[in-house]
């Protein structure tokens, strides 16, 4: 059984401390009980328990704010953390009002610290399995996908000046190692986005939407599709990659099930509270029965029976990451409308 820790941060008189001794052990039985003068003073000291709780006795915001940023030697966060005071308290700190201390709500509060703190080090540990998978583990799969095309395109040259026919047996692995990185590509992006976050910056719409643009124009020409856009799009608080891959997505989703000759429309509106962007085609539409699986969470892809790709997925998840939304809608007039937001 793990040992928990209590250290008792700020508490100016014996009384406090004394009280503070008897309802951290009334708390936890084998807690080992540690008076600290000053949050400085805690930060510098060794752990005490396999657990810590830090008890922060007339605490300002900024130590209560900066005590919930350290990380022990695992850059996880270090301790569970109780503040007694009358200001708020931010997520992941339990909070007691000084009428309250030393009464049944302090015993209640300790145990819903540590359930917290374990809770925030899981999500921790979560985003940096993610954060590898996105960064260490792609980086070296692409390498060895590299390594494949490259071989595979070279045999292909070599078979060519000798047996031009059966070189096109290469054509399949060409095309499948070219899926393999994009789809390794893809799934790297996500993982480091839900990892790390949206980083949002200023960026014009225009520079986002043409570099989707840019990525697909050969598959635009392929298919002889026309495309429209405003000849103004805004500036908005985003992360210009993440928008980038949603326009791509929604864009590569049109050009997919558009039909031939694809018709395609981009554009945008201001609301009171958003953004609102949207890829517009002429196809046949989604029927009513899969419009519920077209944004599945990319969480629950290893559902069986949900959709293959992953471009919807994608745009429902950094949709999320920016606050807005993302959803189909089925036009009057034909076709299809894929739209996400943006908060103003």
């Amino acid at each position: 059984m793990k040992t928990t820790g209590i250290l008792l941060v700020g508490h100016s008189s014996t009384i406090d401390a004394k009280i503070a001794t008897e309802v951290a052990r009334m708390a936890f039985p084998r807690a080992v009980v540690k008076s600290i003068g000053t949050l400085d003073d805690a930060i510098a000291s060794a752990p005490v328990a396999d657990v810590d709780l830090l008890v922060l006795m007339r605490a300002s915001a900024d130590d209560v704010e900066r005590a919930l940023n350290v990380v022990d030697a695992t850059e996880l966060p270090r301790w569970a953390i109780v503040a007694v005071g009358t200001h708020p308290a931010p997520l992941g700190v339990q909070t007691i009002l000084p009428a309250e201390w030393a009464g049944p709500v302090t015993s209640h509060a300790f145990h819903s610290a540590i359930a917290q703190h374990a809770l925030r080090r899981e999500l921790a540990r979560v985003k940096g399995d993610l954060a590898v998978v996105g960064t260490r583990i792609a980086h070296d799969l692409r390498t060895q996908v590299a390594s494949i095309l490259a071989t595979a395109e070279l045999s292909k040259e070599v078979l060519h000046e000798i047996e031009p026919i059966k070189s096109e047996l290469y054509q399949p692995i060409l095309d499948s190692v070219d899926s393999l990185g994009k789809l390794i590509e893809r799934v790297s992006f996500i993982t480091r986005a839900t990892a790390r976050g949206a980083a949002k910056s200023a960026c014009r719409m225009k520079e986002a939407v043409n570099g989707a643009l840019a990525r697909l124009a050969g598959e635009i020409t392929l298919k002889n599709a026309s495309l429209a856009q405003p000849a103004e799009w805004p500036e908005i608080t985003a992360s210009k990659q993440s928008l980038e891959k949603i326009w791509f997505n929604l864009i590569s989703n049109a050009l997919t099930h558009a039909g031939e000759l694809p018709q395609i429309e981009l554009g945008w509106k201001k609301d009171k509270n958003e953004y609102r962007f949207w890829v517009r085609d002429r196809g046949q539409g989604v029927s009513a029965d899969s419009r519920s699986q077209l944004f599945l969470p990319f969480h629950l892809l290893h559902r069986s029976g949900g959709p293959r790709g992953l471009g919807l997925p994608i745009v429902h998840r950094l949709s999320e990451l920016h606050g807005g939304r993302c959803g189909y809608e089925s036009p009057k007039d034909g076709g299809s409308e894929f739209f996400f937001t943006v908060p103003v």
